[in-house]
């Protein structure tokens, strides 16, 4: 790929900028890491490894939505041809039986809703739609909402190398409340772990609503089985990944996504906002596992001439 700006290996790209904060918390606390004097408003640190030093950029898109994750990621790997892009911030659990408070995601696959339009009765794609009997998108009885679904997997090198990362010696944190109340259930919270079995559903929008987590918990299970997170952002950020692979650019840019879970989808007022504790104890337990991936990988992922 060609650049007219300087090769940068890694990259870690936040949707907001707390989360980005709590990153640079925790690089700031590595003693392996140290800030370059750069003229980029965005930091850039060089860390030490076994193969020599790596450098690493730290940027958000601003704000949450694919959207903007989408042109951030895109703008990055033009800029500074990476090797990897990661993605690290929080998500929301559709399970709080399976993915609880203050856990880490790094899914393996990335299911896409990308809505289209409400079809009524008599439209062809309606009609094609409404017989389909594995169909979850009916809404009414004379039209439903037409999207398209797309699953995306994590290239099995990206998960053999993440799962020789050593994080279940990682220490998470906690917030201070040890159990809540969700739908008028109450939901014993136990020590935050990392999640590397489970898969998300991004959409560009997650509605305050039970029956709206249950209907995507729903969707989602007849294309995988374990999906138990959600986001605005995994699909922007993958399809920058893909379309910057394409003739000319020809990135060689890899995703990860880390994701803490801040909130059970629809019900933030329960959570992210009560208690306040937890959201930051999601966002460092993100970074923390960023850290040590990073680390991990960087041995050997800069000079690593197979294709991913």
């Amino acid at each position: 790929m060609k650049t007219d700006r300087a090769h940068i290996p890694f990259i870690v790209l936040c949707p907001k900028s707390e989360e980005l904060d709590e990153v640079i918390k925790v690089i700031k606390a590595d003693s392996r890491f140290r800030r370059l004097a750069d003229r980029s408003i965005d930091p850039i640190f060089e860390f030490t490894t076994k193969s020599g030093p790596k450098r690493l950029k730290a940027v958000t898109s601003g704000g949450m939505g694919h959207m903007k994750t989408a042109l951030k990621a895109a703008l990055e790997i033009w800029m500074h041809d990476p090797v990897v892009v990661f993605l690290v911030g929080t998500a929301a659990s559709l399970d709080s039986t399976k993915l609880q408070l203050g856990d880490v995601i790094i899914p393996r696959k990335s299911v896409y809703r990308r809505y289209d339009k409400v079809s009524e009765e008599g439209q062809p794609d309606y009609e094609l739609r409404i017989k389909n009997p594995t169909n979850a998108e009916r809404f009414h009885s004379k039209n439903l909402l037409c999207a398209d679904t797309e699953t995306v997997d994590v290239s099995g090198r990206a998960q053999s190398a993440i799962a020789a990362s050593g994080l279940k010696n990682l220490k998470l944190v906690r917030g201070a409340n040890v159990g809540i109340s969700i739908d008028g259930t109450e939901v014993g919270l136990r020590d935050p772990k990392v999640v590397l079995d489970d898969d998300i559903i991004s959409c560009g929008m997650v509605v305050d609503s039970i029956s709206y987590r249950d209907f995507l918990k729903t969707t989602a299970e007849s294309f995988t089985r374990k999906v138990t997170a959600i986001d605005m952002e995994s699909l922007g950020f993958y399809e920058a990944l893909s379309g910057a692979k394409t003739v000319p650019y020809g990135s060689r840019a890899e995703g990860i996504m880390i994701r803490g879970i801040s909130d059970y989808a629809g019900r933030k007022s329960q959570t992210e906002a009560r208690p306040e504790d937890w959201k930051a104890a999601s966002s460092f337990n993100a970074a923390t596992v960023f850290i040590s991936i990073l680390c991990e990988i960087a041995e050997y992922f800069e000079n690593d001439k197979e294709q991913w």
